[in-house]
């Protein structure tokens, strides 16, 4: 024809097939789906219905829909899902789970940044040390200041502008600075 060749049938390549930059691959009657290289990126465009990866036949890997959700699987169980207010973690009918694993010797952080974090007080982050301590810290200050502290088999600590202000013991709690109770109190000893 005169924009390029027809076949009937299966075409077999013996040596594969150049398609240069910018030119596409297109399958499907009405152009279904393209597949191109501009010279910088690779780009793969369902234009009717979903865009299914597949790591076997029939097993989804990554489902792409078109102006909604894309969606991450392991062995054909949905993990991972893109939602309108962000993503959520799932895991078929078990309990879902998200690991959060630093380096040898390296922390583990979640950081929680608001309102575009333009400003310190917009920033928190909660953190697994090396040293059996776990974190929940404020950038309010500039730097990051602790809010609680809570060490595995021993103390949490509540913080007030970064000065432990409660903190507990094996024998109970120590209270730093002045205790106030509105209601009243049973003291027991």
């Amino acid at each position: 024809t005169n924009d390029g060749t027809v076949t009937t049938g299966i075409g077999t390549f013996t040596e594969g097939v150049a398609i240069p930059d910018s030119k596409y691959l297109r399958l499907g009657t009405g152009e279904d789906f393209i597949a191109y290289f501009d010279g910088t990126s690779t780009y793969l465009s369902g234009v009717a219905g979903n865009v299914n990866i597949q790591a076997k036949h029939t097993e989804n890997s990554i489902i792409l829909v078109p102006d909604g959700a894309v969606s991450i699987y392991h062995d054909d169980t949905k993990k991972f899902e893109t939602t309108s207010g962000g993503a959520e973690i799932s895991n078929g009918t078990s309990a879902a789970q998200l690991n959060i694993r630093g380096g040898e010797g390296q922390a583990a952080t979640v950081q929680f940044i608001s309102d575009d974090g333009d400003d310190n007080n917009d920033n928190w982050r909660l953190r697994s040390s090396t040293n059996n301590d776990f974190y929940l810290q404020n950038y309010s200050s500039g730097s990051w200041e602790n809010t609680i502290v809570a060490t595995g088999d021993a103390e949490v600590s509540l913080y007030h502008n970064h000065a432990v202000k409660l903190a507990t013991t094996n024998d109970g709690t120590v209270t730093t600075g002045i205790a106030t109770v509105t209601q009243g109190a049973n003291l027991d000893g």
